[in-house]
């Protein structure tokens, strides 16, 4: 069953309670989230994030930088990231704008800086009328995109 959930039983909890306590019949709740964004029934973007928890607000920022920032795919991965479940302190990459940050602790919040925040993000994007694909990684290493 494992293999089947791609690994998925590892997110199951099996102490105190919570939506991932493992029970008889119950699903795992987990946060893979593969996204094609398609534009008059033809995709015109992919995004994937591994980082776990991070990975909702993460490929959320990356959506919004595309849609409604018109970001690069090199713009995207290279930009700072935010991240919370919810509590705080929110996450906050070191160089993510310090107006921004101001702003929200005016409105409360508390912040844990940090020099990166999830796993790798790669974007792609297609141009369907110069039959161009533009790709970027934040994985440090070499990295290619495959198509």
């Amino acid at each position: 069953l494992g293999l089947i959930l791609n690994n998925g039983m590892s997110r199951f909890i099996y102490e105190g309670s919570g939506p991932n306590r493992a029970a008889p019949l119950k699903r795992v709740f987990h946060n893979m989230l593969p996204i094609v964004i398609a534009r008059d029934g033809h995709p015109v973007a992919a995004i994937g994030h591994t980082g776990g928890p991070t990975i909702p607000s993460i490929t959320t920022e990356a959506i919004m930088g595309l849609i409604d920032f018109r970001e690069t795919p090199g713009q995207i991965v290279k930009s700072p990231k935010l991240h919370t479940d919810g509590h705080e302190p929110v996450q906050i990459m070191d160089d993510f704008p310090k107006d921004v940050e101001e702003a929200l602790i005016k409105r409360g919040h508390t912040f844990k800086h940090m020099s990166y925040i999830g796993g790798p993000l790669q974007v792609a994007m297609v141009n369907h009328s110069s039959n161009q694909v533009h790709a970027a990684s934040s994985l440090k290493e070499q990295s290619a995109v495959v198509l």
